[in-house]
């Protein structure tokens, strides 16, 4: 029995003596190395502590110095509870200050906060060290330590306030950077989001407006960029109680149906709102594509209603009797009337190359019995596949052509100026219109019949043929033209999708990898050999992308440094050492060494170590393809061997 005890008292002093061996070497590594987390440092002396803790009686019976076990017992509790305050403190940094509260590497918190929160940590420790193991009163301490934080607290009130808030807005994520935002009434693009403020930027007057972080928590946010980043809006708008309804919906509908920067899918939809002392009100409902054509997009669906009542001669309510106004549309009629007379119209005739030539009687013959029109954007002067009427003679506005591909997207292909003829395809082949004529401008026309010049042609072979060469001119250059939008489509399309990219990756990518809420406070948590990996695969993949093109440039670091400050799941990554990661692997792609490129394929494919990494690398790259421009077969053969590395399907393009 004496044996087996003294087995247990050598064991006991060992691990006593091995656990204060263990604690030395590994403060010593964390001092000189720096790279060792002070969490799992932490971690490993409480347990560490807590086992000799519980071996000290044995140890010190082992050595003979069992009379000294009280006074060593409690040396060893009160390192366990300074341990216990340095995991506390290690935690708290790990989670706010370089977790939540930071940005790519970036303390947000000051300083003075952050160590004055440690030491509150720290006092507190002492204390309870002192009452629990030493028994020590510690009341008049409390009493003091209590007066000094309420002076304390009361100075720095507002600023303890900001914090609190900063770390409220930061763990909702109610707005990121990015994001267009409406607060207390003021609208703009958020701009900055730190431990004391949000700032705003107004995207049309380039000034920032700057709100207290508990005064953006007290206030309600209208987030324009959440759940999607398709904006919608409405106009309000009064019509008289003439004007029926549903023609009202009705027409202004049809003209929205030619909108541009108006989205048709979804579609516009209108409200009746009731009677009021103008007539019946009404508010239209639309949708758009973000800031930009926020005021293209309204100013069409005003252009539109007036189009619409111009149209149906439908009256738009004011109250004329008191502005003593009268009514709008003869007026616009008499200047329509007084812009197409007989003699306005025989000028502009005579100005035209092939209408200059005609003779009098021709002109006559030509003009009897034409018609006046007048429209504004985004009405339609014909439609593609509609009967045509006759020839289009401008004389004020603009009118564009467009052309509609197999996909449905529609082309500019032709653009007409006062004194030019439209619509003559249709009338020379006796045909439907291949093309759309749209005004872009507020367009006033003169239209031919089409019996008055099928009369004119059988009569006049030189003009039947000055029109069909002119004909072939328009078809040649509209072919040019064509080419070009198309390409300028493609881009279109390809930056549309590269937005959608760069918006999922802007939400964290969260949704889209179906990853629980708890794993975002876990990777705090993380190593930062993880951390590393993930910023190898990342930049490797993209530094592939890149060296496809040829040389690096600003559009590709911005795109990168963006893609990554405006992601919420990527911000454990420091921007500056992943761009330098960036430059070392792109500069190892130039030079081309088989070794070389081997080392980039395998600091690729180190990010699938990392849950989801492949996905978030493969996003990342597919967002950086064709940043300048519809991608390359090189670029998209460099996407190709990005996906094949990582394992992943590229998707649709």
């Amino acid at each position: 029995m004496e044996y087996s005890s003294n087995i247990i008292q050598m064991l006991g002093f060992l691990l006593v003596l091995g656990g204060i061996t263990l604690i030395l070497v590994r403060t010593a590594y964390a001092l000189t190395k720096g790279k060792t987390q002070r969490t799992r440092l932490g971690l490993e002396i409480l347990v560490i502590l807590s086992i000799i803790y519980w071996f000290a009686g044995s140890a010190l019976t082992f050595v003979g110095q069992e009379t000294d076990l009280a006074q060593f017992s409690n040396a060893i509790a009160f390192l366990w509870v300074i341990s216990l305050a340095f995991l506390t403190n290690a935690i708290m940094n790990q989670i706010l200050w370089v977790g939540l509260l930071s940005d790519h590497g970036e303390r947000r918190v000051p300083k003075l906060i952050t160590d004055g929160i440690g030491l509150l940590v720290y006092a507190i420790a002492i204390m309870l060290v002192l009452h629990y193991v030493y028994d020590e009163p510690i009341g008049a301490v409390l009493a003091t330590s209590g007066a000094a934080a309420i002076v304390i607290g009361f100075g720095a009130q507002s600023t303890v306030r900001e914090v609190f808030s900063g770390v409220a807005l930061n763990a909702t994520k109610a707005l990121r950077i990015g994001d267009y935002v409406e607060i207390d009434g003021i609208y703009g693009q958020v701009h900055d989001i730190n431990w004391r403020s949000v700032s705003i930027m107004h995207p049309h007057t380039n000034s920032l407006y700057i709100f207290p972080n508990s005064a953006v928590a007290e206030q309600k946010i209208l987030n324009f960029s959440e759940p999607t980043e398709l904006f919608r809006y409405y106009v309000k708008f009064s019509v008289e109680l003439s004007a029926p309804p549903e023609l009202v919906i009705r027409s202004i509908a049809e003209e929205l149906e030619n909108s541009r920067y108006v989205f048709r899918d979804p579609k516009p939809n209108f409200n009746m709102l009731g009677y009021s002392e103008h007539g019946i009100d009404y508010r239209v409902r639309y949708h758009f594509d973000g800031d930009d054509p926020w005021w293209d997009a309204q100013n069409e669906i005003i252009m539109a209603i007036w189009s619409a009542m111009r149209k149906q001669g439908l009256r738009i309510s004011v109250n004329r009797m008191l502005h003593r106004a009268p009514e709008e549309w003869p007026v616009i009629d008499d200047r329509v009337s007084a812009r197409t007379q007989f003699k306005d119209v025989q000028a502009a005739m005579r100005h035209h190359p092939i209408l200059g030539a005609l003779s009098d009687d021709d002109v006559i013959t030509l003009c009897k019995s034409y018609r006046t029109i007048d429209m504004g954007p985004p009405s339609c002067f014909y439609k593609r596949a509609t009967p045509c009427e006759g020839v289009f003679l401008l004389l004020e506005g603009q009118v564009d052509i467009f052309d509609i591909t197999d996909d449905g997207e529609e082309l500019k292909i032709d653009s007409f100026k006062p004194g030019d003829l439209f619509g003559v395809n249709a009338a020379i082949a006796n045909s439907t219109h291949r093309f759309t004529a749209q005004a872009s401008q507020y367009s006033i026309t003169v239209c031919f019949p089409l019996e008055n010049i099928e009369g004119l042609l059988l009569s006049n072979q030189k003009l039947k043929q000055s029109l069909n060469e002119l004909i072939i001119q328009q078809n040649n250059d509209r072919e040019k033209s064509r080419n070009a939008a198309m390409k300028a489509l493609l881009f279109a399309l390809h930056q549309k999708q590269h937005h959608t990219m760069r918006d999922e990756l802007r939400r964290g990518l969260a949704d889209m990898l179906h990853k629980p809420t708890l794993h975002h406070l876990l990777d705090h948590f993380s190593s930062s050999v993880r951390n590393e990996e993930l910023a190898e695969g990342i930049m490797a993949g993209a530094a592939m992308i890149a060296s496809a093109r040829g040389v690096k440039d600003f559009t590709e670091t911005d795109y990168l440094m963006s893609a990554l400050r405006e992601t919420d799941l990527l911000r454990h990554l420091d921007v500056n050492h992943c761009l330098e990661l960036f430059d070392k692997y792109m500069d190892m792609l130039i030079e081309g060494h088989p070794e070389d490129e081997s080392r980039v394929m395998q600091a690729l494919m180190e990010a699938k170590r990392v849950k989801n990494g492949s996905k978030i690398v493969l996003t990342i790259c597919k967002g950086l393809c064709g940043i300048h421009t519809v991608p390359t077969t090189a670029e998209l053969e460099a996407i190709d061997k990005v996906a094949k590395a990582l394992g992943e399907e590229v998707g649709p393009e």
